[in-house]
Parts: structure tokens; C-alpha cells; sequence
């Protein structure tokens, strides 16, 4: 295999995702996970670097609004300043990120659909819709830099500024990304397409547990009054 066909596949999955994990998985080739997860590392290290200034003078707001006392301020903003993360730390995270989703997928597997999955499998599916994360990074950063905001979330959520809502929903709209919808929408056609599972059962379960999840979440940020 070719180091550029793992990237021709990445793209594919945008535009001909069903032919595509056809072509991917009979093969399994691991250059189809490699080149995926380096290119979201190196894509996460370089937003990182160019909304840190953002994310730094955003904390140090965050902590000027509390009502510490003046010296507990003055500590957690020189914990900021003086913090850096680490390419190792980095990398680990990301890497327990995508493991946790694959665990999470094999449970749904074994105990909703009563399929024997492999680790393997899910690690490709998971690492070759990198692709998603990465347009969402290259999407979000611009935005970040213009908003001076760190947080941002690309879905419902950016009609907040036309319509007041209910806390609850405005907390629920910003626990959704139209790119996570897309991500768990190429999940459901994996299963489908590797594993024959029922189509409509498929998307039913793992959009119902991903809303479920949500659901949750929004219920949690408004009973703590949490605020992104």
C-alpha cells in the first residue's frame, strides 16, 4: 500500500462512505490507522498552539469573575501562565480518547447486538474518521481567533444569538455538534457494512444512546449551573 491511499480513503469516507469501508476492511491494512491518528495528532498540536493566547487570556477572565480572594487569583492565573502541555501528554490523551470509544462501541456490540467485534476493527473505524475531528479542528479554529472564544461548539447552538431560550436547551444545543452527528452516522454505517447488522437498528441504538448521553449532560450543566 501506498503512504498516500490511506489519505485517499480518509476523503473517501467524505464522499463515497460506503464503498469505501468496502474497500478498507477486507484488506486492514494498518497504515489505514497510522497515517489517520498522526495527522489528528499533528492537527490537535497545531490548533493547540494557535488558540493558546485565546484559551489562556479566556481562563484568566473566567477566574477574575469568581469570587476567590485577590491572592487565590493571583495563584491559579500564574498556574496558567506557567503551564504548558507536553506532545507526550498530548498524545496520551488523544490516545485514551480514542481507545474509550472503541471500548464503548465493543460494549454496545456484545450486549445490544450480540456480535463479537474485534478491537482491531473499531480501532481502524474509529481512527480513519479522524478525518471528521480534523475538519472540525481546521473549522473551529478560525472561529475561535475571531470570537476570542475557546469554546465552541459548530451546531445548533449558533442560533443562540437569534433566540432566547430555556437554560436547559441552551445547555442541551451546545452538548450537540453537527460533526459529531456526522461521526456517529459513519459508526452506524460501519456496523452495517462490516458486520451486517440491521440498518435501522443500528442507527436507533447508537444515535439513542449518543442522545441519551446528551441528554444527561444538559441536565447536569443546568442542575450545577454550568455554562460553556
Amino acid at each position: 500500500m501506498n503512504y498516500y491511499t490511506p489519505l485517499i480513503n480518509m476523503f473517501g469516507l467524505i464522499v463515497k462512505p460506503k464503498q469505501t469501508l468496502k474497500q478498507i476492511f477486507p484488506a486492514r491494512h494498518p497504515l489505514n490507522w497510522v497515517i489517520p491518528l498522526v495527522l489528528l495528532i499533528v492537527t490537535i498540536v497545531i490548533a493547540s498552539s494557535m488558540t493558546s493566547s485565546v484559551t489562556e487570556t479566556y481562563l484568566i477572565n473566567q477566574i477574575n469573575t469568581t469570587q476567590l480572594t485577590e491572592l487565590e487569583k493571583l495563584e491559579q492565573i500564574t498556574q496558567i501562565e506557567n503551564s504548558s502541555s507536553s506532545l507526550s501528554s498530548t498524545v496520551i490523551l488523544i490516545l485514551f480518547g480514542l481507545i474509550l470509544q472503541v471500548f464503548i462501541l465493543m460494549s454496545i456490540s456484545r450486549l445490544i447486538f450480540k456480535i463479537k467485534v474485534s478491537f482491531t476493527d473499531l480501532w481502524l473505524l474509529i481512527n480513519m474518521l479522524n478525518i471528521i475531528t480534523i475538519i472540525e479542528l481546521i473549522t473551529a479554529v478560525p472561529i475561535i481567533l475571531l470570537t476570542k472564544n475557546p469554546i465552541v461548539v459548530i451546531g445548533p447552538s449558533i442560533l443562540l444569538s437569534t433566540f432566547i431560550l430555556d437554560e436547559f436547551y441552551i445547555n442541551l444545543m451546545m452538548c450537540i455538534s453537527f460533526f459529531a452527528i456526522w461521526k456517529i452516522a459513519l459508526i452506524c454505517l460501519g456496523f452495517t457494512v462490516i458486520y451486517g447488522v440491521d440498518k435501522l437498528k443500528t442507527y436507533k441504538t447508537i444515535f439513542g444512546l449518543w442522545f441519551a448521553f446528551v441528554l444527561f449532560l444538559a441536565v447536569f450543566m443546568t442542575r450545577n449551573n454550568i455554562q460553556l
